[in-house]
Formats: C-alpha cells, structure tokens, sequence
C-alpha cells in the first residue's frame, strides 16, 4: 500500500455513462458526491497498534488497522462525507479508528496494543495485538480482533511476546523451544 491509511473510492454515473475516478486519503478532511454520483467503492485501513513497550523484555507486537472493502455503497449526490483517517497507536497503545460518515457510516476499527511482558494480555481491535511474555505467571492472551476486519494476535510464551493479528491471518505464537516472538499475521489483498 501506501505506508497510510487510505480510501479509494470509484464513482458510477446513474446513467448509462460510466467513469472511474480514484480519491485518496491520507488525513483527515471531507469528499463531497459529484453530480450524477450514486455509489462508490472504498477501501478503509485504520491505524495499527504500537508494540509493547516492555521494560522487562517479551513484549508483544501491535495488531494490524482493521481493513474493510466494498463496492456498489450508495451515496447522495451532492452530500458531504467526512474522512477520518486514523493514526498508528504509539507504544504500548492502539491504533485509531477510520471511517466515512455523512449517512451511513462506516467505521475501520484501530489496531489493538501489544501486551507487555509478564504484566497483561493484549489489546483487541482492528487486528488483536500479541500477549507478552508470561514468564513464571504463565501464557498471556493475544488480543482479538474484529469480524470481517482482522484476526487474533498471537499468545505470548514463557520467554517471548506474541506476534500481532493481520488483515489476512492470526499473529503466532512464541515458537516452542525458541526466545523469538511470534510472527504477525499476513496482509490481505
């Protein structure tokens, strides 16, 4: 992609008149439907989670911006929408929502924090963010994520944190006999 959250839309003339035009967002501002607009295409990316900012090692990696995709949305010729375009989560902190509001709205949601080492489980999101390491208090829980935008981070093990969810697959965990974390999971396309 881009390194940003991003929406594209692609607009279709009510008429028998067809055109494409691809708009895209990288902060915050406001698209207002051209005359003989009735429906768009969009792609909405959120904000990813921050990693853990453990102070003790293992922390878990951050979740992946919940990522939706649709074409044929009606829209109003003639109407306003606000873009909102959210950031990244700093460390140890999840990412921000995006969406398109002005009717119905349509909500991305951000990316869920790492879990720090042997203190708590990860946040859930977008796309979960991975458990810290559990040292002697045991497995830590890799955040969830939400249907149809992302997948579940990955736990975190005795001596490293889980990898964060993706668009397209479940963060993993610690492998078994290893100090590495777990990977992220993959994209989507």
């Amino acid at each position: 992609m881009f390194g940003a959250p991003n929406f594209f839309f692609t607009g279709k003339k009510a008429a028998t008149t067809y055109y494409r035009v691809i708009q895209q967002f990288n902060s915050t501002s406001s698209w207002k439907a051209p005359t003989g607009v009735t429906s768009v295409d969009y792609l909405v990316v959120a904000g990813g989670g921050g990693g853990s900012a453990s102070t003790i090692g293992g922390g878990g990696g951050g979740g992946a911006g919940g990522f939706l995709t649709a074409t044929g949305f009606a829209v109003t010729a003639g109407t306003t929408y606000t873009i909102t375009i959210g950031a990244g989560g700093a460390s140890s902190t999840s990412g921000v929502d995006s969406s398109i509001s002005g009717g119905t709205t349509i909500t991305a949601t951000g990316g869920g924090r790492g879990g720090a080492g042997g203190l708590n489980n990860a946040g859930s999101g977008g796309s979960g963010g991975g458990g810290g390491y559990g040292a002697s208090a045991g497995v830590r829980v890799g955040g969830s994520g939400t249907s149809g935008q992302g997948y579940a981070g990955g736990n975190g093990g005795n001596n490293a944190g889980g990898g964060g969810g993706g668009a397209g697959s479940v963060g993993l965990e610690q492998p078994t006999g290893t100090n590495n974390g777990g990977a992220g999971g993959n994209g989507s396309a």
